[in-house]
């Protein structure tokens, strides 16, 4: 992660906060790492309006960085 991403994250971890960012900013990898900070312990994460490739490949970044597959975010679809 770059530095000015380590402290987006930082920030969003310590207080409450909405994160609006540029396409190309890396916010693919600041979700990752927030998600798996969540991962652990007793916490809910929700992630809406994500498509399946999406969920998977976010699946995908966790495990790479050692998040059990037990753990890593599950894909709910609620059609109407």
């Amino acid at each position: 992660m770059l530095e000015f991403q380590r402290q987006i994250l930082t920030e969003i971890v310590s207080e409450d906060g909405l994160l609006i960012m540029s396409p190309g900013l890396g916010l693919f990898e600041i979700l990752c790492n927030l998600i798996q900070i969540y991962t652990g312990g007793n916490h809910f994460v929700l992630v809406v309006n994500i498509s399946q490739d999406e969920h998977e490949l976010i699946q995908r970044q966790l495990v790479a960085k050692g998040v059990p597959y037990e753990q890593t975010i599950k894909h709910i679809e609620y059609n109407t």
